[in-house]
Parts: C-alpha cells; sequence; structure tokens
C-alpha cells in the first residue's frame, strides 16, 4: 500500500489560509504532521509559515535533526525527562501549571543550561484539558507566576494562549474569548515584586489561539493563528482547500465466487448472487481501519474511475471488494482515500472525524512525495 502526499497541495492550502490572515501563521505538524510525514513536510514548508509546533518534545527534537531552524513549540504536558532537550534544541515548552515552571527552574540548574528556555503559558478557558485556570493568574503582584518568573534566570515568557472549543457555538467561543482577553491584560504590565520593578511587555509577547473553524473569524487570531487541519486540506471548505493525501493499493486477486459464498473471517458478507471478487493489499495494519473504510475507487482497464464496497471485514494485511461486471485486472490500482473519496466524506459516513483516518496510517506504509512544481 502507498501514501501518496503532495507537497503542491499543502503549499496551495498555506496560500489560501495566509489570504485570511493579517498575523503570524503557526504549523502544526504533531503527530508525524497529522500522518502526512513532519520531517519531510516541515522542511518544504518552513520558508512559508512563521513557527511551528508540535505534541511533544522528541517530535520537535525530529525537526531539528532535519535542519529545520524556525521556532517549534512543544503544546503536550511538560515532562521532567525531556527539560535537557528543550535547551539542547533550542524548543519552546508550554506551561499549564505551577509545578512546571519550578521542574523546568530546577532541571535548568542541574543541567547548567547556558539559554534560557522560552514558554508559552496555556490559558484553560473552557477545553479543561491542560492550562492555568483562569482563577490562578490573577491577583498582579501578588500572582505566583508573576512572581516566578520576575525571580527565574533560565525562563522567558514568549506566548500566552488558549484553545478553542467549538467556534461554531458563538456564545461559547465569545465566552472563551473574554476570559483569554481578561487574562492576559492581568499578565502584562509593570509589576513590583518584592520592592523589585518587573515588566512583561506585551510588544514582546505573541498571543494565540486554535480551533479548527478559527480562520473565519478575525477577532480569533490575535498574534498567531495555529492551524493543523486546514493545512492537510480539510476543516476550512470555503477556502478552496485540496486534500494533500491519497491512499493506493493494488489488486492482487481476482476470484469469482457463487451465490451464499461468504467473504473474509466471520463471515459479515455473504453473496446473495455470483460475484467478482477482488482481494487488495493493505488492511488494518496499514491504517485502513475496520468498520470505517466500506468503499473504494477502482481503476477500470478502460481508465475509468468507479466506486465499489469493500466488503466482508477488513483483515490486518488484505481487503476484498465487489467488482462485479467492470473490466479490472490483477494490478490494477485501487484508491482508499484520494481527492474523490476524501477523508472529510468517509469519517462522515463511519460517524468519526478526518483527523483519525489521517494520523491512522502505519508506518509500514510505503510513502511517496509528490514535490512542489517548479516554474
Amino acid at each position: 500500500m502507498i501514501k501518496q502526499v503532495s507537497i503542491d497541495a499543502i503549499l496551495h492550502n498555506i496560500t489560501q489560509i495566509k489570504k485570511q490572515l493579517e498575523c503570524k501563521l503557526c504549523a502544526v505538524v504533531k503527530c508525524d504532521a497529522y500522518g502526512h510525514g513532519a520531517r519531510q513536510v516541515s522542511r518544504c514548508i518552513e520558508t512559508h509559515i512563521d513557527c511551528f509546533a508540535v505534541a511533544t518534545v522528541e517530535e520537535g527534537v525530529q525537526l531539528r535533526e532535519v535542519g529545520v531552524t524556525k521556532g517549534i513549540l512543544v503544546l503536550g504536558a511538560l515532562q521532567a525527562k525531556d527539560v535537557k532537550n528543550l535547551g539542547r534544541h533550542n524548543l519552546m515548552q508550554t506551561v499549564s501549571r505551577l509545578e512546571d515552571l519550578h521542574c523546568i527552574e530546577q532541571q535548568c540548574k542541574e543541567f547548567e543550561t547556558k539559554q534560557p528556555i522560552g514558554i508559552h503559558i496555556k490559558v484553560d478557558t473552557g477545553l479543561h484539558r491542560l492550562g492555568f485556570l483562569p482563577s490562578s493568574l490573577g491577583g498582579g503582584s501578588k500572582n505566583q507566576v508573576i512572581k516566578f518568573l520576575s525571580k527565574s534566570k533560565h525562563l522567558v515568557l514568549r506566548g500566552i494562549f488558549t484553545h478553542f472549543c467549538d467556534t461554531e457555538d458563538v456564545a461559547r467561543t465569545q465566552a472563551q474569548k473574554d476570559i483569554f482577553d481578561k487574562v492576559v491584560q492581568g499578565l502584562v504590565g509593570h509589576f513590583c515584586i518584592e520592592g523589585r520593578s518587573f515588566v512583561v511587555d506585551r510588544s514582546k509577547l505573541l498571543l494565540h489561539a486554535g480551533a479548527s473553524g478559527a480562520l473565519a473569524k478575525k477577532e480569533l487570531h490575535y498574534d498567531m493563528v495555529r492551524v493543523g487541519l486546514a493545512l492537510y486540506g480539510y476543516g476550512a471548505e470555503s477556502l478552496g482547500l485540496r486534500p494533500a493525501m491519497r491512499v493506493q493499493g493494488k489488486i492482487v486477486r481476482i476470484a469469482q465466487i457463487k451465490k451464499g459464498d461468504c467473504v473474509g473471517y466471520q463471515p459479515g458478507y455473504c453473496a446473495d448472487k455470483d460475484r467478482t471478487i477482488a482481494t487488495v493489499l493493505g488492511g488494518y495494519g496499514d491504517g485502513i481501519l475496520r468498520g470505517v473504510y466500506t468503499q473504494a475507487v477502482v481503476c477500470t482497464t478502460t481508465n475509468e474511475q468507479t466506486r465499489v464496497p469493500i466488503v466482508g471485514h477488513i483483515s490486518m494485511d488484505m481487503l476484498s471488494m465487489d467488482v462485479t461486471g467492470l473490466s479490472v485486472c490483477e494490478g490494477d490500482s485501487v484508491y482508499l482515500m484520494d481527492a474523490s473519496l476524501d477523508a472529510q466524506e468517509i469519517a462522515s459516513q463511519a460517524g468519526t472525524i478526518p483527523y483519525q483516518l489521517l494520523t491512522a496510517m502505519k508506518p509500514r506504509t510505503e510513502t511517496v512525495y509528490e514535490e512542489p512544481k517548479r516554474e
């Protein structure tokens, strides 16, 4: 099975996204760039975006190892074992609680880190996964975060951010925005800490937010927008985005079965009449999820593309399709995902989301990159 990734499509999507923005663009490339290959994708788009976001320090290190030089923000929860690599690879870390600040400071002392580590404060305005609760960030000079930063020799505040739950819910989003704006107001400015002056300069901070759907709402953009799914062609249909991933398989066997014959394990399909069944190499071991993929696009010997049903249960390494009445041969191509049967459609029919399909692709699936066309 082959996963084809179009760098041209991703660059097109970035162009369309930037038309909506008057601020910086942060490309979210966590989970291997949503299954598209973070190393290759990041190298190809680096000159077109302002910074990157990843989920873990390990993901950030991987980008540095392939030559990425722009800023990288780790969005995930801090783990003490990773602090050394934050400094070594110039990564910025999300902090969501006071204990995170203490942990980084202590680890930096132990490792004698020379360069300060950039941090972004995450504010939990309603998603309730990570982040400081707003009530813990008030109090001005008495605030424990401000006090800690005023004394720290190893931490530099680079940004403050939040994550919106559902931008289609206008009232809920506005409530989150109001909370965030109020918290930011309390975290910036001049503070007197134990008789000393400490300044949090708003002009040196990046305020940013993320959520599917935030692109269309300029009031949610702040200084930077974090964009993930839309980079890969989904989540903002009005922008004319192009899906960047196609998943291709090959027919390896064609067989005639009789009425009443069953296909696959624990027969979930029995033929209602004589049928022609094609076997395709590829299954849930490659990321073709059982119970999610129900049809495919087959390329016939007459160069026609036809949708056909997947029959029987998808197994680890193979799946079966009903190609009755079609002119197909062993070796013909089959698309489990492409522009005419994209991840959004497949996910909607299965009651899930395109994120799950894109990130489910497994390492044994060969990846072929369609490089940008040169003028």
